[in-house]
């Protein structure tokens, strides 16, 4: 049976299709497994709280389209410790060097909608879930400090009054350096700001509405596994077609 012309267009079309979908779809350029992650969360009034713990993380590439150069680092939960772990997601771009890599990461601070890019952005994994992450480190580092009962919230205590405000935060730093011998990376985020909070009671016995300074530190190290078609020898050049030398 012969096959018209127009039916073998559109097979060459499909395959086109294909072939761009398969382009398009991210993959990791650069991971982390079992990364030892320190972390480090100050509350003005409040006792300093320290954990540690694993995490993974996972940098994506797209050579053709940008908006698929995208991480993820989820933490483990640490509950000894009053940490719940987090999930957090962004995107990024990497400056390569003689010696090392630098790879800059923007935290996604809004949800992307279904029709919008993909990778569609799940609320669980934005800053605003992040800073929630935190606050509940702060919460069980200032309930040590001020244990005593809300009046105004039955079940709590007056140190779970802390709340980290959002708009406030200014995060300072958020990197990720590698040795190109080695391929051992440190990964750091730090975030600075305010925090509201009802830690003390008025001579009526109220909660006295107060605001203070937060900061946030997150250390990561761990050991990079490239993707496929990565040279070893130069890592920081298999990130993305548009890094400049």
């Amino acid at each position: 049976m012969k096959i018209s012309s127009f039916f073998t267009a559109a097979s060459a079309l499909a395959c086109m299709v294909s072939a761009s979908a398969a382009l398009a779809a991210p993959e990791p350029v650069y991971t982390i497994l079992d990364g030892v992650i320190a972390q480090k969360q100050s509350i003005s009034g409040c006792p300093t709280q320290k954990t540690s713990g694993l995490a993974d993380v996972t940098f994506f590439k797209d050579d053709v389209d940008s908006s698929l150069k995208t991480f993820t680092i989820s933490r483990a939960a640490d509950p000894l410790n009053g940490n719940p772990g987090f999930s957090v997601n962004g995107t990024w771009v990497a400056v390569p060097s003689k010696s090392s890599y630098t790879v800059y990461l923007s935290i996604n601070n809004e949800v992307q909608q279904p029709d919008q890019a993909i990778p569609v952005v799940s609320p669980e994994t934005t800053l605003t879930a992040f800073l929630d992450s935190l606050n509940e480190v702060a919460k069980f580092a200032c309930s040590i400090k001020y244990p005593n009962p809300n009046p105004n919230v039955p079940g709590e205590q007056l140190g779970d009054s802390v709340n980290i405000l959002q708009p406030s935060i200014l995060i300072t730093k958020s990197v990720m350096t590698v040795k190109n011998s080695t391929g051992i990376a440190t990964l750091s985020i730090s975030l600075k700001g305010k925090q509201a909070n009802t830690f003390k009671l008025d001579k009526l016995g109220q909660p006295v509405k107060k605001t203070g300074s937060q900061s946030s530190t997150i250390t990561l190290k761990g050991n990079v596994l490239l993707g496929a078609g990565c040279d070893p020898i130069n890592p920081g050049a298999c990130s993305v077609a548009t890094v400049t030398m």
